[in-house]
């Protein structure tokens, strides 16, 4: 009984080690990433987006690129993640790009999703992206308490967006 402990003991510091050294270690959680595990490309495009290590450009246009892949495997997080990026822009087409995306995530069956979408003023967004449909969005992602949604991501864009409407 007391080696089961002690074997289940030195289990848990070894996988609290590995698990730090995972977190910490951009070059290990690229070669994760490039298995193509949709967990392992989420993690690796939220490194990037966190820590910059080539600046905000390109490693911005890396960690889309992983978001899409491991949306592609329909990876809730991934989803949410695009779908929160892409609807914070000033392009109508990119709003759209997020929608599809939260639409996608709701297929799969993910509450918070769902309950955008069904709160939406369909009437409002049958008349393209509107002001108001836009601020309902915005304010739709800002205000839900979603582990994937992260608050005031993009509030400089959406502040300079407002702000140039507003002159």
């Amino acid at each position: 009984m007391v080696k089961r402990i002690l074997f289940f003991l030195c289990f848990l510091v070894t996988v609290g080690v590995f698990a730090q050294a995972y977190k910490e270690d951009p070059i290990k959680l690229k070669k994760l990433a490039k298995k193509g595990q949709p967990k392992d490309m989420y993690k690796y495009a939220e490194y990037l987006l966190r820590n910059k290590p080539n600046g905000l450009k390109k490693d911005l246009e890396v960690a889309l690129t992983y978001y899409e892949k491991a949306a592609k495997h329909d990876y809730i997080p991934a989803l949410m993640a695009l779908a929160d990026f892409w609807v914070t822009s000033e392009e109508e087409e990119h709003i759209y790009l997020g929608l599809k995306y939260l639409i996608e995530a709701c297929d799969n069956l993910y509450p918070t999703a769902c309950e955008i979408l069904q709160k939406m003023d369909y009437e409002e967004a049958k008349k393209g992206i509107t002001p108001k449909f836009r601020d309902y969005l915005w304010d739709e992602f800002e205000s839900h308490k979603d582990p994937y949604l992260k608050p005031n991501r993009y509030k400089v864009v959406r502040d300079l967006y407002r702000k140039g409407k507003e002159e």
